[in-house]
């Protein structure tokens, strides 16, 4: 389960999810959304697939975002 990283910190990513929701999700000690067993089969399961796709398909954790 490839995964380049990310340039912006988990607590960040919280701060804008909850801010967009107007939900205030659980957060671990580094201010990151604390996944639940859903949310980690989820990606899980798109990471799987993905490595099954051709070249060129969607890729989930692209980090920098298509190149279109």
């Amino acid at each position: 389960m490839d995964n380049p990283g990310s340039i912006i910190v988990p607590r960040t990513v919280t701060a804008i999810i909850n801010g967009q929701t107007g939900e205030d999700s659980a957060v671990d000690i580094h201010g990151g959304t604390v996944l639940t067993a859903e949310d980690q089969d989820f990606i899980h399961a798109k990471a799987r697939r993905r490595e099954t796709q051709t070249e060129g398909g969607p890729k989930f954790f692209d980090a920098v975002g298509p190149q279109d």
